[in-house]
Formats: C-alpha cells, structure tokens, sequence
C-alpha cells in the first residue's frame, strides 16, 4: 500500500457512528423546529460575538460610559432580540404566535447601534467561524433576520456534527461519551448558536487525534494528525478558559515519541494562547465583580492567598445545595436555568451514566497506555479546578463566601478528558460488556429524549388557564 493510500485509511466510518450521526441529526431537526430563538444561557451575546467576526472585528471595544465591552449591532438584529428577551429566566412567559409573526417580519436595517456583549470578548473569534457564516450569508442575500437565525443554526449545528464524525472516525471512544452528548443539556447546546457545541466537538476531536498520536502503533498517524490536533487545542483553550491545561497534550507527545514537532507546537500554543488572552482582555475585558481592578491586579490579590483559595474552593464543592445544582445543570437545566425536569428524572439518568460508565471501562494496561491514562486523569482534575478560579478572577467580588456562577455544563469539557483517560483504545463494541453498554445508551437516548421534548412542550407552548371552568370538553354521545 502507498503512502497516499495509507493516510486515507487510517481513518474509518463505523457503522455504530453513522448510525449515531443519523440519530443525532434526525433529533436535530426535530428539536430545531420545537426550540424557539435564543433559549441557550447567554446566547444573546453569543450571537452578537459572532456578528462582529462576521464584519472583520476581531476585538471588542469598550467605549467611555459603558459598563461592558461590545460594538455595534445591525438595528435590525437588535430588533429580533428584543421579541425573545421576555422568555428567559421566567418559566411562566411562554412563546406565543404574535410574537412568532413579529420575529419573522423584521429585516437587516444595514444601520447599527453600540451593543455591550458580556463575557465573550475574550474568546478566540475562530469559535464562532460557523455562526458567522450564517449570519453573513443571510445578511448578503438579505434574508429575514428569522431566516437568517434558523441558517445560522443549521450551519452551525452541521459544523459541529462534521466535527464529531472525523473525531468519532479517528478514535472511537466508548459508549459513555455518545451517552454524555445526549444528555439534554448537551443536546440542546448542539442546536443553539452559541459556542458550546462546536468548541465540544474540536476537543473531542483533539483528544481523539491525541490518543492517536500516542498510542503504539504511530505508524498509522499521520503528521496532519498533529497538525490538527493542535489547531483545535488552540481554539479551544482560548474560547474556553479553563480547558488551558489541555494545551500540555503536545508535551506529553514529544516526552512519548521524541516528536520534535510535538514540542516546538507546544511552545507555540503555550505562547499564542498567552498572548490572545493578555490582548483581549486589554482590548475589551472589564472586572464584572470587581469594577476598576484590573485583572492582573485580581490575579496577584489571590497569588498571595493561596491557602485561602484553596479553601475556598473546598467550601464551594462541599456546599450540598451548589453540588445539587451543578449535577443538575450538568444533566440538564433547560432554557435559561429556568426549566427543572423532576428529581426522579435526574435520579434515573445519573443510573444510566453510571451503568454505562462501568460497562465501558477499559484501560491500557501498557507502560505508555498507564502513562496517558494518568496524564488525561491529571488534565481532567485540573480544568475542572480551573472552572473555579475563573469564575472566582471573573464573576465574584474578592474573598466571597462560595464562588458563585458555576453552572454543570462547565464540567463538560473536564469529564469528556476523563471518559478517553478511561476509555483504552478498546473499539467501540469490542466486549460484551461494551455492547450492553451501547443498548443501555439507546435506552437512556430514548427516555432522556421523550422527557426533554415533553418539558420543552410544557415550558415554552402550553398556558395555564386561570378559569378551569373555561376549559371545553367534549362528550361521548
């Protein structure tokens, strides 16, 4: 076999990932018509992020007088925001057909207005390539702003989905991550126009090229593998703040291969995400909790303070109605943190995942294989700490009691490290305990599915009616 063959077959399609891909898709257009316009936490300002990357403007500005960082804002798209501004953080506000006539009437007004964009202008604009295609081409080929939202949303839940087949085709990880990408919380982040499910897709990507890469047999690793590799770990450290530790991927690479390339990449990740994150928060970054300090200045308060950090965080996890909220919000917490399912659904989720975990277990019992294992286990532990430290330099006032703001689905990123420093290079059904697994994951597939479509229902759709009486119903001749 040539090289040039060799290299095209070092990645393949199995069956159990176009069948998972079809799943995903179909759901995908089912749930894109059920879930009505910005109902993913933030994506108002996700959005606006990447209008800006679609007129060229890398940074933000943060004019005189402003509270925040932003820019402006087509009048047009502004427009559209406001129709769907009254639905979150109120269960109680549904969406009616009025308000669905007046979000499809508004047009591009070519004529924008200054619009503050919190807690985006430090992301790296690449993560927002897909949603900024949507909203360029609709803007050119001047679609409704409601077209041009429901474009933006199919490009970028089609991206995100490219991504995860080549991921999936590259290393086929066990069935507890297609189980953590259904839970409704994940599931809906895919759909949305924010950042989420696409920076999820680069580092499932990046860990699969990763465990590639280092594995025993590298012969069937092309160096485009690296290359790759280390594209989306750029992305994603810098659209992602605490997924920094993941940048050390290279490193381990060269100390496993003496892979010269490996560690020159490294250098330059370490040096390009500094330097991205130092100019951006320069340009556009303001303290939310701590108005007129710096960050540097925050950052040396709590380097001095060590042990007073470390207790903190201790606090934090130890607080039993935080660790309620952040297994739930991780499970799911649809809308905008308004939208519960039951206890009993979470229960019986949090048995699925631990079924399916401990069906899918596999470890590499060789030098390197227990090498990579406890290195990914490292890197896991210290993103999800990083969640922490940047909610507590970003989001709190010095020194709180707990630090506040941390939602499940921050975690996200930390446990899918964990699933592949746990996964072996087992294939995906290659036990029998692994093809239980894959029936348990169709199982909770459908129960989470059935449960999420009949919340949304309820949240968005069904009103109340304050006179019972008022109600009619047939009756059986």
């Amino acid at each position: 076999m040539n090289n040039s063959l060799k290299r095209l077959t070092t990645i393949t399609i199995q069956p159990w990932t176009a069948a998972f891909v079809a799943a995903i898709l179909l759901i995908g257009l089912l749930f894109q018509a059920l879930i009505p316009p910005f109902q993913s936490p933030d994506e108002f300002s996700h959005v606006k992020r990447a209008y800006m990357l679609s007129k060229g403007r890398i940074f933000l500005s943060h004019p005189p007088g402003q509270q925040y960082a932003g820019s402006d804002i087509d009048n047009g798209l502004l427009a559209y925001f406001e129709v769907y501004k009254t639905l979150p953080y109120t269960a109680a506000n549904k969406f009616s057909q009025e308000e669905k006539r007046a979000g499809e009437q508004i047009k591009w007004a070519h004529a924008g207005t200054f619009s503050p964009a919190p807690g985006t202008g430090y992301y790296f604009p690449a993560a927002y390539l897909p949603q900024a295609m949507g909203l360029s081409i609709g803007e050119q080929l001047d679609l409704s702003i409601h077209d041009t939202y429901k474009l933006t949303r199919v490009i970028t839940f089609a991206s995100t989905l490219a991504v995860l087949v080549l991921a999936f085709a590259v290393f086929p990880a066990s069935p507890l991550l297609p189980a953590l990408l259904v839970l409704p919380m994940n599931l809906l982040q895919l759909l949305s126009a924010s950042l989420d499910g696409f920076t999820t897709a680069l580092t499932i990507l990046a860990l699969s090229l990763f465990v590639r890469l280092s594995s025993r047999d590298k012969t069937d690793s092309p160096a485009a593998f690296l290359h790759g590799m280390c594209a989306c770990l750029f992305i994603v450290a810098t659209s992602r703040i605490h997924m920094l530790p993941l940048i050390a991927l290279p490193l381990f690479i060269y100390f496993s291969s003496r892979n010269r390339s490996a560690l020159i990449y490294f250098f330059a990740l370490t040096a390009s995400t500094i330097a991205w994150t130092a100019l951006s928060i320069k340009a556009s970054y303001i303290a939310l909790a701590n108005p007129g300090a710096s960050t540097g200045s925050i950052i040396h308060f709590y380097a001095e303070r060590p042990g007073s950090v470390i207790q903190l965080i201790l606090t934090t996890i130890q607080d039993e109605k935080l660790a309620e909220f952040y297994t739930q919000s991780f499970i799911g917490v649809l809308g905008w943190l308004d939208t519960y399912f039951t206890l009993d659904f979470y229960a019986t989720i949090v048995l699925f995942i631990q079924v399916i975990a401990l069906l899918s277990l596999s470890l590499d019992k060789t030098r390197q294989g227990i090498a990579r294992q406890v290195f990914l286990l490292f890197i896991a532990a210290t993103s999800a700490i990083f969640v922490f430290l940047a909610l507590l330099l970003t989001w709190n006032p010095l020194m709180p009691n707990v630090i506040a703001g941390i939602q499940g689905r921050y975690f996200v990123a930390p446990a899918i490290v964990f699933i592949y420093a746990l996964s072996g290079s087992a294939r995906f059904c290659s036990s029998r305990a692994r093809k239980i697994a894959a029936i348990a994951l169709a199982c909770m597939t459908a129960y989470s599915l059935e449960a999420t479509a009949t919340l949304m229902v309820e949240r968005y759709f069904l009103v109340e009616k304050k006179d019972p009486g008022s109600i009619i119903t047939l009756k059986i001749p």
